[in-house]
């Protein structure tokens, strides 16, 4: 195939991805809340110390306000409103302290709890300057402590909800995302190799870099490089680093868009290429620092081990390299929104409890609190109406994870795919692009298959074929068969199987025959389809050339 008649461009519609963008970090309500609180109080400490001003200068007289002296009144109202800033501003200089001295699991760790530590401590100071103000305060002085140390209670307590859930988010990453990553940071290194052979920039390989990347941005290495560089000066892509999960988010992937894949596809092959057909070992090995290095990539290339690799498995192996980054990011973005909904689930359980040591502050004996709580009509009606049991298998669907966003399923012998997944219902996808919601609760009950998830990635191909079928032709099918698969390693395992349809099938008038191959990842039904096209044409023409007849 010459350049002439091989478009890099063609066959977009066989691609089934679509162009990703990461979404950006969402603000929550309670960093808004924060930052809004601070300004507010800011110029509460303002208008208070004008006020205080004001006072000294031209009232000299003694002023009272609800009993209490209003110098006094000023005086807390100043340290009261104005420390919550100078507390914000310590921890935002400690952070920064952390974030040029420790790693970065740990400042995110500190980073994600800084709102609340500041809380923390701002109530904390408060409570201990009350003390010296309880002879002014008088009647009030009660009510302010118990304010106070429901405020402290709070800023501490979800100071250590928010660090478990952080803990939790690292581990449930590491567990679902971490061979992804690593799978997906050589194939990154890779296409980093060959961007750097377009554009001749022998300075920088990944040789002389750390590990870059997804590994970097979601594992991170606790003793310093990681890669460990033999005294040849390559890098073991292939091995499996010591990494920690780290700060989970994405830098900017080394091919941003399908367009851009095929571009450096041609790009490259035209450049390396000594004859512009294909890339022999030497001609691939040109794009790497090191022999090392070009022989592990090239296995990702070479798919049928000819030791040559044309056009068409150039550039649709540098595409798999790109559809394998977008279905990373959306993976991370599937994982983020589980853990998210964990967290609200968490965080409700964690806030009923603070309520309740709020009201023991505040002198309500629980012992009261749970006689009028079991003969409320409102818990009675709770319990009676199911909505308890409803919550508790939405909590316990939600737990059990059956599906992600994007997943395709089957629910009572229909096909849909996964919208969007919340803490009591689900949205999903119906074939003609209807949205249909159902509970959670509803859900818990029914048998769900999930294909993208299945184990066994498999396309059945069934037919009957007439019963005077020879062994010997049979014997050569399978080696045809064989012979095809081992050229499609990059879809396809090599082992694959011919069984009868069914056990009922059992009549010797024909031979009722199921083909099933293995594929080697999840194909989306559109892929599916096209793969579907192109092997039952295969089949066809081998049954035509062994003359194999069906029925």
């Amino acid at each position: 195939m010459t350049e002439e008649n091989f478009d890099w461009y063609e066959d977009t519609m066989e691609i089934d991805v679509e162009e990703f963008v990461p979404s950006e970090e969402k603000a929550y309500l309670t960093s808004k809340f924060f930052d809004l609180m601070i300004k507010v109080f800011n110029y509460s400490a303002l208008f208070a110390l004008l006020v205080g001003i004001f006072k000294y200068l031209f009232i000299r007289r003694h002023i009272e306000i609800l009993n209490i002296e209003i110098s006094s009144l000023v005086l807390f109202s100043v340290i009261f409103f104005g420390s919550l800033s100078i507390i914000a501003n310590i921890i935002h200089l400690i952070a920064y302290v952390i974030k040029n001295i420790a790693e970065e699991p740990t400042e995110k760790k500190f980073k994600s709890i800084s709102r609340w530590l500041s809380l923390s401590l701002w109530f904390l100071l408060n409570l201990y300057l009350l003390g010296f103000l309880k002879s002014e305060f008088k009647e009030y002085y009660s009510i302010t402590k118990n304010f106070m140390l429901c405020g402290l209670l709070t800023g501490v307590t979800f100071s250590i909800a928010t660090l478990i859930m952080e803990y939790f988010c690292e581990s449930f990453m590491e567990r679902s995302l971490s061979d992804k990553i690593v799978q997906v940071d050589i194939r990154e290194k890779i296409i980093a190799s060959m961007k750097n052979y377009r554009y001749e920039l022998s300075d920088v390989s990944t040789t002389e870099s750390q590990p870059c990347t997804c590994a970097d941005v979601f594992f991170w290495n606790r003793g310093g490089n990681t890669v460990s560089e033999s005294d040849d000066g390559h890098i073991n892509l292939a091995r499996r680093d010591t990494k920690k999960v780290g700060s989970l988010f994405f830098k900017s992937p080394e091919l941003q868009s399908l367009y851009d894949s095929k571009t450096l596809a041609r790009d490259v092959f035209l450049k390396a290429s000594t004859n512009g057909e294909y890339l022999s070992f030497n001609d691939f090995s040109s794009m790497f620092p090191s022999t090392q290095i070009a022989l592990q990539a090239f296995v990702f290339f070479d798919s049928n081990d000819s030791r040559d690799i044309n056009k068409k498995e150039f550039r649709d192996t540098i595409i798999q390299f790109y559809m394998d980054r977008v279905n990373l990011e959306k993976s991370f973005g599937i994982a983020k929104g589980f853990v998210d909904i964990i967290g609200d689930i968490f965080f409700i359980i964690v806030s009923i409890f603070l309520i309740l040591a709020w009201l023991v502050i505040f002198g309500i004996p629980l012992s009261q609190l749970a006689a009028f709580a079991l003969s409320s009509a409102l818990l009675l009606n709770f319990v009676a109406s199911g909505l308890a049991v409803d919550m508790y298998y939405n909590i316990m669907f939600i737990i059990s994870h059956p599906y992600d966003i994007g997943d395709e399923i089957i629910l009572e012998n229909v096909d849909y795919k996964v919208y969007r997944v919340g803490l009591t219902s689900t949205s999903v996808l119906a074939m003609n692009g209807g949205e249909i919601k159902f509970l959670n609760s509803q859900l818990w009950k029914k048998s769900i298959i999930n294909m993208t998830r299945a184990p066994e990635k498999i396309l059945i191909f069934n037919f009957i074929l007439k019963p005077e079928l020879d062994l010997e032709t049979f014997r050569l099918f399978k080696v045809k068969m064989h012979d095809y698969l081992k050229e499609r390693t990059h879809d396809f395992f090599e082992n694959f199987s011919f069984q009868s349809s069914a056990e009922s099938a059992t009549t010797i008038n024909a031979l009722s025959c199921s083909l099933i191959l293995k594929s080697k990842s999840f194909k989306t039904k559109a892929k599916k389809f096209h793969l579907r096209v192109e092997i039952t044409r295969m089949i066809s023409d081998f049954f035509e050339e062994l003359g194999i007849k069906t029925i």
